[in-house]
């Protein structure tokens, strides 16, 4: 296991790790335990049916963070596969990423994703070479908002009918963080 980064919560250790297949069944259970809460925001949630699509979706960003393509990490509470964190849409030559994120509900208030951001922004910003950074949410979704509000990122734009979620199209907050 390799282990991008660990921090210490009110509630346990909490490790972003390079995904392995052996977290699938654990991945698959917490999205399909939550789906539609998951589904508000994450219109992948009702399409993930099997262990089979996880493992597969595991294996294409394994290969993805081979190739440096994205970043992809999975978020361990004490040892138990919670969530996921990434990197993604990489712009190479001008320095940006995006963030994208998700966490089990039973872990959410507890600040493990706001310190999941913070995290990975830093390393993302200093270490990795990135000059931006970028999340984009559902303009309903008040946790993730307030995740990247308290991870220090700031509020951009409204970007109009910019998604589709349940079948309608969504505006979204893009919050922004730049390499100091």
């Amino acid at each position: 296991m390799f282990v991008f980064t660990e921090f210490e919560t009110p509630i346990g250790l909490v490790q972003l790790v390079f995904p392995e297949s052996t977290y699938a069944p654990a991945l698959f259970n917490v999205i399909q335990t939550h789906v539609s809460e998951f589904a508000k925001w994450l219109p992948w949630a009702t399409t993930t049916d099997s262990v089979e699509a996880e493992v597969a979706f595991i294996n294409d960003a394994r290969m993805k963070n081979a190739q440096y393509e994205l970043l992809s990490l999975v978020i361990l509470v004490d040892g138990h596969p919670s969530g996921t964190i990434d990197l993604h849409d990489l712009e190479a030559e001008i320095h940006h990423a995006k963030i994208g994120y998700w966490l089990d509900p039973t872990y959410q208030g507890f600040g493990i994703m706001t310190e999941a951001v913070k995290q990975l922004t830093q390393r993302a910003l200093t270490d990795l070479g990135f000059h931006k950074l970028t999340i984009e949410i559902d303009t309903l979704n008040e946790k993730s908002i307030a995740v990247a509000e308290h991870a220090g990122f700031t509020y951009e734009a409204t970007l109009k009918d910019q998604i589709i979620n349940e079948g309608e199209y969504r505006d979204v907050f893009l919050y922004t963080k730049l390499a100091d």
